[in-house]
């Protein structure tokens, strides 16, 4: 789904004279953190360690530099982004015809309010009757792409979706915090870090979340100063955690109840499950019918959309 909406909404912007430029980012060879994957289990961090290598390496990999995608150790300017080096205007321009507006029009959260959902422009909202709030463009590429797709059931689609995959993952997961079994394995990790030296930490996100908090706003990357301290104090609080958290059993724990929670909510939203996926099915014939009317020809790395 996601393949084809991207190559229909390229075709789009091309046909309103916008040049694709390729972007090219470092990628470091290391195992993904758990939240960068996209597989229902691993996004709701129903695991939380991550490889033994990777922690002993880089800790979590949370200052600011790695949180962007580069490795830690590249102290060269990492990867080159054509786009990034073209004017803001022109930047702007481009994002006001994909997607409705510019990140210049994006309102500002106030500070310490991060969970605030502020309304951006040239948006379609509601909210589900669990407080979800969905939006989705109504003007620009995205929109057109999307209206084309799900011939004008664009808010039954994100409606569905949310039921049948992230409102899915989401509720499971918040079962699991909330799981007796999961409760005492956190407090069993809870105790095993206090004797390692790290104390006031309740469950493995709070760790994350110091080492996040520990480098400040002045700490980017290696070439900040500080930054080895900070980054050899990461990797000690990272490693008792992976080590810990092996002792008492606390990720095959969560993932098990993880996905008891799945099928049960699963079984709950069958039928919202099972409308989704019947208007996914149809929004694919849709699409692949909007490719066959402009042909697709390649050209080297890009690809036109045109008539044949």
């Amino acid at each position: 789904m996601t393949a084809l909406t991207d190559r229909l909404a390229r075709a789009c912007m091309e046909q309103r004279g916008f040049k694709i430029h390729q972007e090219t980012r470092e990628q470091p060879g290391r195992t993904p953190l758990p939240y960068e994957n996209a597989d229902i289990e691993i996004a709701m961090t129903a695991r939380q360690v991550v490889d033994e290598d990777r922690v002993s390496e880089v800790g979590y990999g949370r200052s600011p530099r790695e949180m962007l995608g580069f490795d830690p150790s590249a102290v060269a300017a990492p990867g080159h982004s054509a786009f990034a080096a073209l004017p803001r205007a022109e930047q702007n321009r481009y994002w006001k015809a994909y997607q409705g507006y510019t990140p210049d029009e994006v309102p500002d959260v106030p500070a310490g309010d991060a969970d605030t959902q502020v309304a951006l422009p040239n948006q379609e909202s509601f909210t589900l009757p669990d407080g979800e709030r969905i939006s989705y463009p109504r003007e620009g590429c995205s929109a057109q792409v999307q209206q084309a797709m799900f011939e004008g059931k664009v808010r039954e689609f994100h409606e569905l979706s949310h039921y049948a995959r992230q409102g899915v993952a989401r509720a499971a997961i918040g079962d699991v915090r909330a799981d007796p079994e999961v409760l005492e394995r956190n407090r069993q990790w809870s105790r095993c870090m206090q004797r390692k030296g790290h104390d006031g930490l309740g469950e493995p996100t709070d760790a994350n979340n110091r080492a996040s908090t520990s480098y400040g706003a002045r700490v980017f990357g290696p070439s900040s100063p500080g930054f080895a301290a900070l980054k050899k104090k990461e990797i000690a609080l990272a490693t008792a955690d992976y080590a810990c958290n092996h002792e008492v059993g606390l990720d095959e724990t969560r993932v098990r109840v993880f996905w008891r929670n799945v099928a049960r909510v699963c079984a709950d939203r069958e039928t919202q499950i099972k409308a989704w996926q019947e208007l996914v099915a149809a929004a694919l014939v849709r699409g692949q019918e909007l490719l066959a009317h402009r042909p697709w020809a390649a050209s080297g790395r890009h690809a036109h959309y045109g008539p044949a």
